[in-house]
């Protein structure tokens, strides 16, 4: 598994063990916008998945929630779309 530690976790000389989220299992950040982080993250069976994850100073702010899942939807679709002409090909 690959996992970016901090300079904080690496001074301290302990193991670094990746942050569990869900089912998930935070590898490393991959990009970060205004609302949401995106994660590369493994499963409990080492499945690789690339992860949209809400940033936690808008957690309880009910219109950029609301945003972040129509964002999700969107991308879903766009995917979907994606994966399905992949098919056809």
């Amino acid at each position: 598994m690959i996992y970016m530690a901090s300079k904080a976790e690496l001074s301290s000389g302990g193991s670094v063990q990746p942050e569990r989220f869900g089912r998930f299992y935070l590898q490393e950040l991959l990009n970060s916008g205004g609302m949401a982080d995106i994660w590369f993250v493994m499963d409990g069976n080492n499945k690789p998945f690339a992860l949209r994850k809400l940033k936690r100073e808008f957690r309880f702010n009910f219109t950029a929630r609301r945003n972040f899942v129509r964002g999700c939807e969107t991308q879903r679709e766009r995917l979907h779309r994606w994966l399905r002409g992949a098919w056809q090909d």
